[in-house]
């Protein structure tokens, strides 16, 4: 149970699989304190509440999605025999694809998956197409997919793809305060459990200025106090918030 037992969480749920520099910004997370690295929510006295309430809400939901990524990290091959252990260890993902250097599909695992991914349109975006993780945001008609996507190389060549796709939204409701909690990545919400209005205006803030400079923080809304933490995948962020009681 989270609310007596300790949350575990390592430091890749702060740092995700970020570069030295993130790593200098993340050293000071929250209010000036790296994450312990158990948090006991019931008994300790010197975690604020606003850690308490962030760890509530992300930590379940945002381990999943670290597994994840350290298990495409680990991919070396566009196999079918890779796509079906991704594919069925994690049962959230729609999909999972390995294509060649080109983008051509080689294996899909399931063959006709829910939505139809245009896999080429997530190469696009990224034509240099760099060592490492990366993430994609596609708008579907049947809501907005996530895509991992991890490059192959041999040395300086390109030698095939790997993607796992899902719906944020499958993911994210699973958290104990899905409904305080709203996802952004790439300017696009990925899962809101804000009311309409503050969702807009949470969404049009400059979000790329913000993250430039700090992984965290906290602005106030109608009156409402939100904070914000940034993780991220490779080099893209998602960004995490969610409403907390201001103090008096």
């Amino acid at each position: 149970m989270l609310t007596r037992s300790y949350i575990f969480i390592s430091l890749v749920f702060i740092l995700g699989l970020t570069s030295c520099q993130a790593w200098e910004k993340t050293k000071t997370i929250y209010r000036g304190a790296v994450f312990p690295a158990h948090i006991d929510v019931g008994a300790e006295p010197d975690v604020g509440e606003d850690v308490q309430r962030l760890a509530h809400v992300v930590t379940p939901v945002d381990l999943k999605l670290e597994e994840l990524a350290r298990s495409m990290q680990r991919v070396e091959e566009t196999s079918m025999q890779e796509a079906q252990a991704l594919s069925s260890r994690f049962s959230w993902l729609n999909g999972v694809a390995a294509l060649s250097p080109s983008g051509e599909i080689l294996h899909q695992v399931p063959s006709q998956p829910i939505k139809e991914i245009t896999f080429q349109e997530i190469l696009d975006k990224r034509p240099s197409q760099e060592a490492g993780l990366y993430l994609e945001v596609l708008d579907q008609d049947l809501g907005p997919e996530l895509c991992v996507v991890k490059s192959l190389h041999n040395g300086n060549q390109v030698t095939g793809h790997v993607v796992a796709h899902f719906d944020p939204r499958t993911l994210f409701k699973q958290g104990p305060g899905s409904q305080t909690l709203l996802v952004l990545a790439q300017g696009d919400v990925l899962w809101s459990g804000v009311e309409s209005a503050k969702e807009e205006k949470i969404q049009e803030k400059d979000w790329s200025k913000m993250l430039e400079s700090k992984v965290q923080g906290d602005f106030d809304l109608e009156n409402e106090k939100f904070v914000w933490l940034s993780r991220y995948v490779g080099e893209s962020p998602l960004v995490y918030v969610t409403h907390v009681e201001k103090n008096d």
